[in-house]
């Protein structure tokens, strides 16, 4: 077990006044002290990567995000236990030479995609920020479009959106430590190819601009990029089917997507909208209703783009451009799961299942006490501010396709879906593909 020295950067200390962009009220004194104990435990002992490849500790995310959500202490600890399987692996001790050899930016790239230095990559982000500040640590590394920031940032979005989760996290609730932790779980992730796709996209950038609502069904309507996943690729869906075989028709598709920054504020709640009208009107006529896992990230992440676009910090430049990379990457995830048919009336007609009748709180106090590890809450919470963000920017608008009372239908939705069901089970994998479908049970 690693034996870290906490420094100011690596202590976890909420505050009452950073609790999030959405939040319950009168989060109690007992609450923060249990996930101030739990968030440093799990800093200074356990691993981003419980294994190799896709392997992402999720603990930061669940503690967090139930916290927010009202949780008491005991339930705060068992959002920790339920994150047991993430726990697995120690953190080693960082290596004070690798450390300091981080400091050569050439350095630094060849050992990007290596989850074996997060240790080393952590005690050099942790450095950076007691040297400069967090804020300038994260305009450095991910906006200031040196070979390696133009790396990080394109791997915020790879991993399904880990990364950019954790640093969110860490930039919602001011916590160094969790920042760091999210830049060198970027750092040490695999990648499927978003850099180069990031890059493509933004040659072929004209003065058109259309809303990511309709590039969705655009990229249904397109042969190329409906195909281009293939059941028998696997976890690599996006590398050797999205951009493997339509990388050219799905960079022109995302070129498409371009914001203005006077559009920042509407944009970000659009893309939330669309993101949920992905995870929740992938559906099949005569199956139970089912949420996909991949899209389900789509969502999660997506509150932090509120979080992001958001920091005066970062230029308004970098803040248009973070938010374009994030519509293209759901482009590129929602050809990835086999771009299924999108109907909302699906969403719209649902009010059956554990959570009929259940009102927002109702249902914070419901997922606060369930066993599981975060996703829910996480996406449940996402929506709701989605929702709060929405207002007086959905009506008459044809970018939200998720709008008015659906915001909570889908969070019923959410819930009740996967309630008492095993991990393997509680969500779709891949909701484009019939195989995906051939193990839920069929409606009455």
């Amino acid at each position: 077990m690693a034996t870290t020295t906490i420094t100011a950067v690596s202590k976890v200390q909420l505050s009452p006044e950073h609790l999030g962009v959405y939040r319950v009220p009168n989060i109690s004194a007992g609450s923060l002290e249990e996930a101030n104990r739990l968030l440093q435990k799990n800093h200074d002992e356990i691993h981003m990567f419980w294994r190799d490849a896709n392997g992402h500790n999720h603990t930061v995310h669940n503690i967090l995000t139930s916290l927010a959500l009202g949780a008491t202490p005991t339930e705060l600890q068992q959002a920790f236990d339920d994150t047991a399987r993430d726990q697995v692996r120690a953190k080693p001790d960082p290596d004070p030479k690798v450390v300091q050899d981080l400091y050569n930016a050439d350095v630094f790239y060849a050992n990007l995609g290596s989850g074996k230095q997060y240790p080393n990559f952590l005690a050099f982000f942790e450095q950076e920020i007691e040297n400069k500040g967090w804020q300038a640590v994260l305009n450095e590394y991910c906006f200031s479009r040196s070979r390696n920031a133009e790396a990080l940032l394109a791997r915020l979005f790879e991993g399904a959106y880990h990364s950019i989760i954790h640093v969110g996290l860490g930039v919602e609730f001011k916590q160094p430590s969790i920042i760091a932790e999210g830049l060198a779980q970027a750092a040490g992730d695999g990648a499927q190819g978003l850099e180069g796709f990031f890059h493509d996209s933004d040659k072929l950038v004209d003065s058109a601009s259309q809303p990511l609502a309709e590039l969705l069904h655009e990229a249904y309507s397109n042969e190329t990029i409906h195909r281009a996943a293939k059941w028998e690729d696997g976890p690599n869906k996006i590398r050797a089917g999205v951009l493997g075989r339509a990388g050219d028709e799905i960079a022109q598709l995302a070129a498409k997507l371009r914001i203005k920054p006077d559009e920042l504020q509407q944009r970000t709640a659009e893309m939330i909208s669309c993101v949920a009208y992905m995870a929740t009107a992938a559906q099949r006529r005569g199956k139970l209703r089912k949420i996909d896992f991949f899209y389900m990230h789509n969502v999660t992440s997506s509150i932090f783009l509120t979080v992001l676009t958001r920091q005066d910090f970062i230029k308004l430049e970098d803040r248009v451009r973070l938010l374009e990379y994030k519509g293209r990457s759901d482009l590129v995830w929602y050809a990835a799961c086999g771009a299924p048919k999108l109907q909302v009336e699906d969403v719209a007609s649902y009010g059956n299942g554990a959570s009929a009748g259940m009102n927002w709180d109702q249902l914070f106090r419901a997922i606060n006490e369930m066993h599981d590890d975060g996703h829910v809450a996480k996406f449940v919470r996402a929506l709701k501010s989605g929702e709060e963000v929405s207002k007086g920017l959905e009506e008459n608008n044809a970018g939200f396709p998720i709008k008015g009372d659906l915001w909570l239908k889908a969070a019923q939705m959410a819930y009740a879906t996967i309630l008492d069901l095993p991990g393997d089970q509680k969500w779709l994998f891949f909701a484009g593909f019939d195989q995906a479908w051939a193990g839920v049970a069929s409606t009455a």
